[in-house]
């Protein structure tokens, strides 16, 4: 991403991205009849460059951080409507605590299906899957410990695997 000098967002410097925030921090209590089209438009500028340097840091971020998948298994579906919105509430609280490393929080799944060369079965397995998600962590050891909190556990009701999303 270039921004409107031509420069790529990789090539400013710390130093470079809080100057512009300390500058559109400063500038953000002119009044609107005080912003000239100068001051606007290195306004935009600035905005721009610091949009655009983020973004950069938290691609390159993204693409150096391990994905990791959390597939699901047991658990139920709750008795009651009251049961439902604790355990709904369990998982949010949870799935809010991972932050920004969750990337994808799934979805339940529903029956399943297992397909091998001797035929299908309708049982979902040995161990059938109840649902998943998808989370970066920095590698296996602190995957496992965002899954240890994962609501499924409670009660021995349920578990949860782990396992690297390979890059290709």
């Amino acid at each position: 991403m270039m921004n409107a000098e031509g420069r790529r967002a990789r090539d400013f410097t710390v130093a470079e991205i809080f100057a512009d925030a300390r500058l559109i921090w400063d500038r953000r209590e002119l009044a609107d009849d005080e912003v000239s089209a100068n001051h606007e438009q290195g306004w935009t500028s600035s905005l721009r460059k610091l949009e655009a340097t983020v973004n950069c840091f938290f691609m390159r971020r993204s693409k150096k951080m391990p994905k990791f998948m959390f597939i699901y298994h047991g658990g139920g579906r709750p008795e009651s409507a009251e049961e439902g919105a604790r355990v709904m509430a369990a998982w949010q609280a949870w799935m809010g605590g991972i932050g920004e490393a969750l990337i994808d929080g799934g979805n339940p799944a529903g029956m399943s299906k297992t397909v091998s060369a001797a035929g299908v079965a309708d049982d979902g397995g040995a161990n059938p899957v109840s649902g998943y998600s998808l989370v970066m962590a920095e590698d296996m050891a602190a995957a496992v410990e965002i899954a240890k909190g994962c609501p499924i556990l409670e009660n021995g009701a349920g578990t949860v695997e782990v396992a690297e999303a390979m890059e290709m």
